[in-house]
């Protein structure tokens, strides 16, 4: 099964992750069969969608439809600001991880 996982930190010298977003995708081409994503440093704990909203990911995958997918995951992120990153640049890696997680895992990406 493809799956790719990302992160953003503010060095490559330190394990703390800014924001982290595991994916997996099955399926044929942009055709999506079944798709989860987790997503870490970005509320109290890593979280995923519910399965209700996972849903979203199976069919044909769009760049209308990740985008509507990568809000949802920003919506269900609760970030903190600390020294390291504000919450609202948190929430905006949150949207782009996902968008280059399901490109780095679709041929020819979207």
């Amino acid at each position: 099964m493809p799956q790719v996982f990302l992160r953003h930190d503010q060095r490559a010298a330190t394990d703390i992750s800014i924001v982290s977003v595991a994916l997996l995708l099955q399926g044929k081409g942009h055709e999506i069969e079944w798709g989860t994503a987790a997503v870490g440093a970005a509320a109290p704990k890593p979280f995923t969608l519910s399965a209700e909203e996972e849903k979203r990911w199976s069919g044909e995958l769009t760049a209308a439809k990740l985008d509507e997918l990568s809000a949802l995951y920003v919506q269900h992120s609760s970030p903190i600001t600390d020294v390291r990153a504000s919450a609202e640049y948190r929430r905006a890696l949150v949207g782009t991880y996902i968008k280059r997680a399901a490109n780095a895992l679709l041929p020819n990406g979207l």
